[in-house]
């Protein structure tokens, strides 16, 4: 809309912009008219965007602190790249996927398990791209901050584009500019099954050792990332002994949702259960109603 508003006279031409003849200098016409008019309803429209944008990042800020203590986990890279793949491919089918620009524009999250029962958080966020209009930077802030927020970034790479490196150093000025290149990073060569030409993988392996090389569409194909999110989440994991009152199956459920219960045990009308969980976690879970910490 913001695009267009200035551009309408032009989609106004064909039609008069002064009514001739004797008597009428001076007045509007159709095109005049309809120009005004239009000039009208566009700027509604974009008042009325406008607020549902700061509406809908309210909602996102709300949900966003339900989700403090998480490990978050956020897919970011080039548009196109084969994130909302990778997503589906690590917690079930749902997020959109179409071989076009900006298949994904609202940030997607579930909830997923790493290969030993761990719990963390998956974000499939809108791809990034070179020269980002202006105009479209508010509409992509809720996405963006969803990145912001994340523990650990999965940068998707589309190994199989002819421009595949100069995507990346995009996606890095970007994250440059949202202040997270610090953030713990795995980097994911995808598309591994298009490539055609010899030698792509084999330059990839040198030049980027530590980056898993996939492919998001064959079976078992996401694993691979699945193990590297599961070693990062493991490196800020704890052990806890709590207690549960026997009677209290909604809060023992709670904590499944919350921790990879690996012991449990009955002792003296309680439920005493041994988790491992995400250290920010721990006090989510003391803060349930009767549970208390055991002593190892």
């Amino acid at each position: 809309m913001e695009y267009l508003l200035p551009r309408l006279t032009r989609r106004w031409t064909h039609l008069s912009r002064q009514a001739g003849g004797s008597g009428s200098l001076g007045l509007k016409g159709v095109g005049e008219t309809q120009l005004e008019l239009d000039r009208r309803l566009i700027r509604r429209k974009i008042a009325r965007l406008k607020t549902d944008l700061e509406r809908i990042e309210k909602g996102r800020a709300i949900r966003r602190t339900e989700r403090e203590g998480s490990f978050k986990v956020a897919l970011v890279g080039y548009t196109n790249a084969g994130k909302s793949t990778l997503f589906n491919a690590l917690g079930g089918e749902g997020a959109f996927v179409e071989d076009r620009l900006f298949a994904t524009l609202d940030p997607t999250v579930r909830r997923c398990r790493t290969a030993d029962g761990s719990v963390f958080l998956l974000i499939d966020t809108v791809g990034f791209l070179r020269k980002l209009p202006h105009d479209l930077v508010a509409s992509f802030r809720s996405t963006l901050e969803e990145t912001v927020s994340a523990d650990l970034l999965v940068h998707v790479v589309d190994v199989s584009h002819p421009r595949y490196e100069e995507q990346m150093t995009t996606t890095t000025e970007v994250l440059s500019e949202m202040g997270v290149l610090d953030r713990p990073t795995v980097t994911v060569l995808n598309k591994a099954d298009a490539i055609v030409e010899p030698g792509i993988l084999e330059r990839a392996r040198i030049v980027y050792p530590d980056a898993l090389i996939v492919s998001a569409v064959r079976p078992g194909g996401a694993e691979p990332v699945r193990t590297a999110i599961g070693r990062s989440l493991a490196a800020r994991e704890v052990t806890a002994r709590i207690m549960v009152p026997a009677g209290r199956g909604d809060v023992v459920g709670r904590v499944h949702e919350l921790a990879h219960v690996t012991e449990r045990a009955v002792l003296d009308g309680h439920i005493v259960l041994t988790v491992r969980i995400d250290r920010a976690r721990l006090g989510q879970v003391l803060g349930l109603s009767g549970v208390e910490e055991v002593a190892p």
